[in-house]
């Protein structure tokens, strides 16, 4: 009887963590970006930053990228050719030389980096949420609909961090 009860117990407990795990996933950015990575490393002549991974409640992702001398962008989307379409826009990565933050609520980064948040705005469609920092004359920018309204801004710059530690691409 006392078996039986802890294996009930012990399933019980283990139940609720796979079925969260299991409604997330993991993703190498730069394997999920990497054709338009080559494109976009022989178009810009500022260095890429991306983070190591990314964590989202997507099965499947699909990148697409451009880039020009003085800066370029990636975008993730659920769907392919999504583009920054709302419904299917998932994380966006982007950098351009000699602009300027338009967020504003600081934070700190890693390598006493300061970085800007925007929360989710919405009116007639939905804003995602955004981090940008300046590094090396270049404002970089890491926006996604990632976790919830009170989890966006640690999962940005978690983000925003390990592409400063990772350095260029």
């Amino acid at each position: 009887m006392t078996r039986l009860f802890l294996i009930t117990a012990l399933v019980a407990l283990l139940a609720p963590a796979a079925t969260a795990s299991a409604d997330t996933f993991t993703y190498e950015v730069p394997d999920l970006v990497s054709k338009p990575l080559i494109a976009i490393k022989k178009a810009t002549k500022i260095p890429v930053l991306l983070p190591s991974f990314l964590r989202t409640e997507h099965r499947r992702l699909f990148s697409e990228g451009r880039g020009r001398s003085g800066r370029y962008e990636f975008e993730l989307g659920a769907i392919r050719n999504c583009g920054t379409a709302t419904a299917c826009f998932v994380a966006g990565f982007r950098a351009r030389r000699g602009a300027r933050p338009t967020n504003t609520r600081k934070v700190e980064l890693t390598r006493g980096r300061t970085g800007y948040f925007r929360p989710l705005r919405c009116g007639a469609s939905c804003a995602a949420p955004s981090l940008q920092w300046r590094q090396g004359g270049v404002l970089y920018t890491i926006e996604g609909k990632l976790g919830t309204k009170s989890t966006e801004r640690r999962i940005l710059t978690g983000l925003a961090n390990s592409a400063i530690r990772n350095g260029a691409r």
